[in-house]
C-alpha cells in the first residue's frame, strides 16, 4: 500500500458525518437518533458547537458490537 493509499484510508476512518448521513445510512429517521442521543443508546457523537457529528469508525464500531 503506498503513503497516498494510506493517508485517504485514515482520513475515510476519522471522517465526520451529520445526523443525516447517519440516518440515511442506518435507515432511521432523525428522531430516533436524537433518542438514542439522549438515553445514550446509539453511536458516540460529539458536539462541534451546537453541530451533532458521528466519526464514521465510531458508527462502524457501534454496528458491530
Amino acid at each position: 500500500m503506498n503513503a497516498a493509499a494510506s493517508s485517504a484510508n485514515v482520513a475515510d476512518d476519522g471522517a465526520l458525518i451529520d445526523e443525516r448521513q447517519l440516518c440515511a445510512d442506518l435507515g432511521i429517521s432523525s428522531v430516533t437518533a436524537t433518542k438514542w442521543r439522549a438515553r445514550a443508546e446509539g453511536p458516540p457523537f460529539i458536539k462541534v458547537g451546537r453541530l451533532v457529528r458521528y466519526r464514521r469508525r465510531d458508527v462502524e464500531a457501534w454496528l458491530v458490537s
